[in-house]
């Protein structure tokens, strides 16, 4: 029954994954390039130098102008912009109003960076993990962000009126603050999360094996091979399959086994 399983199996986690899934823009085509040494006539001194002066401007413009990527609030700009203000909001810290925090891109320097995304599979322990265990380490963060920028402002009004290398190094020892603050919130998600779903896992695993779900879920996908449909649940032999087979289950199992194939299989694998 490898086939059908991995079939259905494969459709519904594109369907999981795309149905919900923000519209993306497709890359522009690529051009192709192409050689025109021997194709082109050959360029006129003047021409020729035109043509050099323009590569060179355009590769002066490239280097003036690299792409910056801000990775630490302890970067140049995150700096410069917490010397202005101790509360600086630099973007991408922030989630937008109505923007779903699984698509959300946060910057390296927000509480939210690398906690959230979406499941294709049917699966409460990543739920509780990420809605739950990672939500908790996002809330500690932006507490611990809000202590540096307290910190700070303290820190400027003993500084003398113009003294801008005061303020820097009350902006430093922000910044490195909120540095501080994301490396606990890290160490939150990969440590205290991280546990946190291992046990979960091997407890859910535990419950499918003992509800009798496990054994279910492989006689209804015996069954279902044998609808002349094919796999198709709303079909009257799969929901026969169903009534017959899935009655164990929680309504959090059955769906796992409907979307999930054996996902909660103890060792994972498919059905003989």
């Amino acid at each position: 029954m490898r086939a059908p399983l991995a079939s259905f199996t494969a459709t519904a986690l594109v369907v999981a994954c795309t149905r919900s899934a923000p519209p993306t823009v497709a890359e522009p085509a690529r051009v192709a390039e192409v050689s025109v040494v021997d194709a082109a006539p050959p360029l006129s001194a003047d021409a020729g130098a035109t043509v050099a002066r323009t590569s060179v401007d355009a590769g002066a413009k490239d280097a003036a102008a690299p792409e910056e990527h801000v990775l630490a609030w302890t970067d140049p700009k995150p700096l410069e912009e917490l010397t202005k203000s101790c509360a600086a909001q630099v973007p991408g810290i922030v989630r937008p109003k109505g923007v779903d925090k699984d698509y959300w891109e946060a910057s390296p320097l927000s509480c939210a960076y690398g906690l959230y995304g979406q499941s294709c599979v049917v699966d409460p322990c990543f739920t509780e993990q990420k809605d739950v265990c990672h939500d908790a380490c996002e809330r500690t963060c932006d507490g611990c962000a809000k202590g540096c920028t307290t910190a700070c402002v303290t820190c400027k009004k003993a500084c003398t009126k113009g003294d801008t290398a005061c303020e820097s190094t009350c902006a430093r020892s922000c910044a490195t603050c909120r540095q501080e603050c994301l490396f606990a919130k890290d160490r939150c998600a990969s440590g205290t999360c991280a546990k946190r779903y291992e046990q979960c896992r091997k407890d859910t695993q535990a419950k499918w094996i003992a509800s009798g779900c496990q054994k279910g879920c492989r006689d209804f996908y015996a069954c279902v091979d044998k609808c002349p449909e094919g796999f198709d649940p709303s079909s009257a032999c799969g929901k026969a399959c169903i009534a017959k087979n899935l009655g164990p289950c929680t309504p959090t199992f059955r769906t796992a086994c409907l979307f999930n194939g054996l996902l909660y299989e103890e060792p994972p694998g498919d059905v003989e």
